[in-house]
């Protein structure tokens, strides 16, 4: 009996509705109503700052969708879909404004939307600017949020920024870069937001509240790469590197205080704390951190220094993300110890601000010419034909396989180039580094035997040749970009098409002697058969417009040393003038860059004119015969005009230089700045049933056979003739 009590007792106990646990703040019935508005100035100063940023974002995704056709948008990668979540991500900004604005009417400090001016001038430089306005703005209020005394606005904020948060995801993957490169989001205080924002706004209502917080002189990291790569694909599967590592040197520059900034009828000028020390350290502020490196080479006249991108992880994970994506940086007097709570202790500390996009270079190889410009075709031939082969046989095994790049690179995310589009297996980077210094280190043991080096330079100029390559092969594991497989695999490729063509090399040599004109038909034939055999891969990458640009330069310097051959300009009989001293000097000065500036000139005069020839040929023998089409470039007969995709780069200015832009897009509430009320929208059906304009064309692949087989060409023959024309000659 005592048992059932008992155990009656428990289950009772068990089923029992709980009570909330004690400590929380508003949770209880008895606890005052929610107030939405205001409190302290604090609260009312902050939230003024965040309307700025909501309605320079309103305008700002307007005016994207303004400023450019359809067309631009397609061309970039951006369809009718995505066009139309930006136009949603505007309309999310309305209810930002409106929400604000109602919590500032407690205060009476209301604000209206301002003229805005903007740095972009394509789309992918739209999208870059909009990723790092929402970057900046998410990271401001995060940084305000918890010091705000009423929770219920605090909480209204927190719900509106998760959105904003969101935003800037979905524009870094429209810009096609990796969306999420960090395990933190940052905060950043209302001074460092104020001073990143306030450059973007040309005028304002004078009935506008004016921003209490000051506005930090700006912070230029002048060797940063730029964030804008018009040639890349949208979207999130693709993965970026940059050589922003540890150990990098950031060159800094910064603004003087007491300049004017933003609307002049406000007169906001940028200023700075008067009792600070001088500049020592750079701030480094990302994720739950703040990360000290000293200023070095510290130039107080000029404003400017020199520091040292730091090492760091995550936890001290060796997975834990650093310092990627878009961080911020400041000049600061003294290392003051924060976290992210009370980042606003820097405030006092710092002599200037600004982003940090971390970045890369573009290496492009501009050393096969040389052998040729001094006199050494068979040595030009050897690098020519193991760059080729390495080029082509890696990027042919990489769509065969179709093995993904690593997923997340443990360094940053930015990159110029499109090669990290490509699969991963094997490695083309290890595999022409160990071809081309096997085939470097071949000539320092002939060099050696013939004595014309002594052992002591030949050791130490094969001692840096292997600290090259390691540096390429271990620096493409390194940086993310392959696995150790796919580097292996790339050193036993390279090693392979060196032997071989060691092999191979004197009996190409004796086909190009030949006389007869089959030699440079079959030449052709074989060649553009490489180019159509190349396997079809699972999803578009630059694979195949490397594997032809490689295979063009090789025919066209085959047709070359074909020519040179059999019509009297070898280089043992045709080259006679030879250079000492000075002269010498004089001339190889002037050689170089006259012989790379012809092979450029001859892309540039060949890429429109075949824009002009191709399409309208390719549609006449179409008629004719049935012309083999790659997928995923348009056939001539299926377009009229013909508008290959550019290029060509267009970088956003420098932070610095923001508040002096001479070219602008100048909005306000007119046309294409939408009010808060009273515009229609498109609605679905409107924006989603559009012609997409084609990413490549058939005209594409031979433009680009064409261009390359010409720069081989000039680079074979015809700049070695215009040297000994000159009287330079190659010796």
């Amino acid at each position: 009996m005592i048992s059932k009590i008992l155990s009656a007792g428990l289950l009772a106990s068990a089923l029992a509705y709980p009570s909330p646990p004690s400590g929380g703040v508003g949770v209880s019935p008895n606890d005052p109503a929610p107030v939405y508005s205001p409190e302290t100035d604090f609260d009312t100063e902050s939230l003024v700052v965040g309307v700025n940023q909501e309605w320079l974002e309103l305008d700002l995704f307007h005016n994207m969708l303004a400023t450019f056709s359809e067309e631009e948008f397609d061309a970039a990668g951006i369809n009718a879909e995505q066009r139309y979540y930006i136009q949603e991500m505007a309309e999310q900004e309305v209810g930002h404004a409106i929400l604000i604005n109602n919590m500032l009417a407690g205060a009476g400090k209301t604000s209206q939307q301002c003229q805005y001016k903007y740095p972009y001038k394509s789309v992918k430089e739209a999208l870059s600017f909009a990723e790092f306005v929402t970057r900046f703005g998410e990271a401001g209020v995060y940084g305000f949020l918890p010091h705000l005394k009423n929770r219920a606005v605090a909480q209204n904020l927190l719900q509106s920024i998760t959105t904003e948060a969101k935003q800037e995801v979905a524009m870094a993957q429209m810009e096609g870069y990796f969306p999420q490169p960090y395990w933190f989001n940052m905060g950043l205080t209302q001074a460092m937001t104020w001073s990143l924002m306030v450059p973007f706004l040309d005028h304002c209502p004078e009935s506008n509240p004016k921003v209490a917080f000051p506005a930090f002189p700006l912070l230029d990291v002048t060797n940063a790469a730029k964030t804008v790569d018009e040639s890349i694909p949208s979207g999130v599967s693709n993965n970026y590197t940059h050589v922003a590592q540890p150990g990098r040197q950031l060159d800094l520059k910064w603004a003087a205080p007491g300049q004017d900034v933003g609307p002049p009828e406000q007169g906001y000028k940028t200023d700075k704390n008067p009792d600070l020390g001088d500049p020592a350290y750079a701030a480094f502020i990302h994720q739950l951190n703040v990360t000290y490196t000293p200023l070095e080479n510290v130039n107080t006249e000029e404003l400017t220094a020199t520091t040292i991108h730091p090492d760091f992880k995550m936890f001290n994970e060796p997975n834990g993300m650093g310092i990627n994506g878009t961080v911020f940086l400041a000049i600061v007097d003294e290392e003051v110890p924060v976290t992210p709570y009370n980042f606003s202790l820097l405030n006092d500390h710092i002599h200037a601000f600004g982003p940090y996009f971390a970045g890369t270079v573009t290496f492009f190889i501009l050393l096969i010419p040389i052998p040729y410009f001094w006199g050494h075709s068979d040595r030009g031939r050897a690098l020519l034909q193991t760059l080729a082969a390495s080029v082509w046989i890696t990027c042919l095994m990489k769509d065969f396989c179709c093995v993904p790049r690593p997923y997340s690179p443990p360094v940053t995310r930015i990159t110029m180039g499109t090669s990290h589009l490509e699969y991963g297996f094997p490695s083309t980077h290890s595999t022409t580094a160990v071809a081309q210094a096997l085939v470097l280190n071949n000539w320092l043991s002939d060099a050696t035997a013939d004595g014309s080096v002594d052992p002591f330079t030949m050791s130490v100029l094969r001692t840096l040749l292997i600290i090259a390559t390691s540096s390429v092969v271990f620096g493409r594991f390194y940086c993310g970009m392959h696995s150790a497989l796919d580097c292996f695999s790339g050193v036993i490729t390279g090693t392979m098409i060196y032997i071989t063509r060691s092999y191979i090399g004197p009996y190409y040599e004796a086909f190009i002697e030949q006389s007869t004109f089959l030699t440079p038909i079959l030449l052709t034939i074989l060649s553009l058969y490489a180019i159509h055999a190349h396997i079809e891969p699972a999803e578009d990458n630059p694979a195949f417009e490397d594997s032809v640009a490689f295979i063009s330069v090789f025919l066209g310097n085959g047709i070359g040393e074909w020519i040179a051959c059999n019509y009297g300009f070898h280089h043992s009989t045709y080259f006679v003038t030879k250079l000492t001293g000075w002269e010498w000097c004089l001339a190889s000065l002037f050689k170089y860059p006259l012989g790379v500036g012809l092979i450029f000139l001859t892309r540039i005069l060949c890429k429109p004119i075949m824009q002009a020839v191709l399409p309208p040929l390719f549609r006449l023998l179409h008629k004719l015969v049935k012309l083999p089409n790659r997928k995923g470039y348009v056939p001539a007969t299926e377009y009229e005009s013909y508008n290959p995709t550019s290029d060509t780069l267009n970088p956003i200015p420098s932070v610095v230089d923001l508040a002096q832009l001479k070219h602008v897009k100048e909005t306000h509430n007119s046309k294409q700045a939408t009010e808060i009320v009273g515009e229609e929208r498109p609605t679905i059906s409107q924006t989603t049933h559009r012609k997409f304009s084609p990413r490549h064309y058939d005209a594409d692949v031979m433009t680009r056979v064409v261009s390359y087989a010409a720069m081989g060409f000039v680079g074979t023959i015809i700049a070695p003739i215009i040297f000994e024309k000159l009287g330079w000659g190659l010796f």
